[in-house]
């Protein structure tokens, strides 16, 4: 019985995991996302990024 509870216990805490995980990641990459956006001129100028060193329109869906 210990370790059918240990493995159920896994499989629950794996899916719990992944689940908060996914979440983290997506809030963060829309953070991050949202950060280029704002610090874009309007309209995207490959140049301008080019300047800081990264071209940030491959950033921007």
């Amino acid at each position: 019985n210990q370790s059918i509870n240990q493995s159920i216990n896994q499989s629950i805490n794996q899916s719990i995991n992944q689940s908060i995980n996914q979440s983290i990641n997506q809030s963060i990459n829309q953070s991050i996302k949202a950060l280029f956006i704002k610090r874009l001129p309007q309209p995207c100028q490959e140049a301008q990024s080019a300047e800081h060193g990264t071209v940030v329109s491959n950033y921007i869906e």
